[in-house]
C-alpha cells in the first residue's frame, strides 16, 4: 500500500504544476479577450492596452474533409511524410 501512496503523491505533484502552468494561460487568454472586447466597443483607449495585449494570432482556415480515406491492404506505406493539418488534393487512383 505505501508504494501506491508514493507514486500517487509524485502525480499529484506534477499534476498541481501542470495545472498552475494552465491556469497562468488561462488567465493571460482571459485578460486578452476582455481587453480586445473593452476596445472594440470603445470602453477603453488602445494606449491603455497595448502593453498588455498578446500578438494577433495567424488567420485561421476552414479545411472540409470531405471523406474518409482508408487503406486497401497490409502493404499500405505513405508517399510522403504527414504531420497532420496537411491539404490532400485528390486521392490517388
Amino acid at each position: 500500500m505505501m508504494g501506491r501512496q508514493k507514486s500517487w503523491s509524485k502525480f499529484n505533484a506534477q499534476s498541481w504544476s501542470n495545472l498552475n502552468a494552465r491556469r497562468h494561460s488561462s488567465a493571460t487568454v482571459a485578460l486578452d479577450a476582455a481587453l480586445r472586447f473593452l476596445l472594440h466597443f470603445g470602453a477603453i483607449d488602445r494606449e491603455f492596452a497595448a502593453p498588455q495585449l498578446a500578438p494577433l494570432p495567424a488567420p485561421q482556415r476552414v479545411v472540409e474533409v470531405t471523406e474518409a480515406v482508408t487503406i486497401a491492404s497490409d502493404d499500405f506505406r505513405f508517399a510522403a511524410t504527414y504531420i497532420g493539418m496537411e491539404v490532400i488534393a485528390r486521392a490517388a487512383q
